[in-house]
């Protein structure tokens, strides 16, 4: 599989998306170790998600993968980044809980 078939495979992001928001930290760790083919665009932040869906174990593999200076599909955060991690984490919903 080369890297133009996993971005179709990924659509635009939703795959990752709802990986992340169920905690599936394995498959998004295999899934960053062989497709580091950039920043996919996804409606919201991934890492942002980690944290509003209380996923302390997807959250610390996105800001490890993020920490480096390889090309990965989770980049640092940004600002915005930040502030959305701020607020999911602010806000807590029992629903989205585990």
């Amino acid at each position: 599989m080369n890297t133009t078939e996993i971005i179709d495979f990924c659509g635009n992001g939703n795959f990752l998306f709802h990986a992340t928001t169920h905690g599936m930290s394995e498959i998004i760790k295999l899934f960053i170790q062989f497709f580091p083919v950039g920043k996919l665009t996804c409606s919201k932040s991934l890492i942002a998600s980690a944290v509003r869906y209380r996923k302390e174990r997807t959250l610390r593999l996105f800001l490890k993968v993020s920490s480096t200076n390889k090309p990965s599909l989770v980049p640092a955060p940004t600002w915005g980044d930040s502030m959305a991690m701020m607020v999911a984490a602010a806000n807590y919903q029992p629903n989205l809980a585990p």
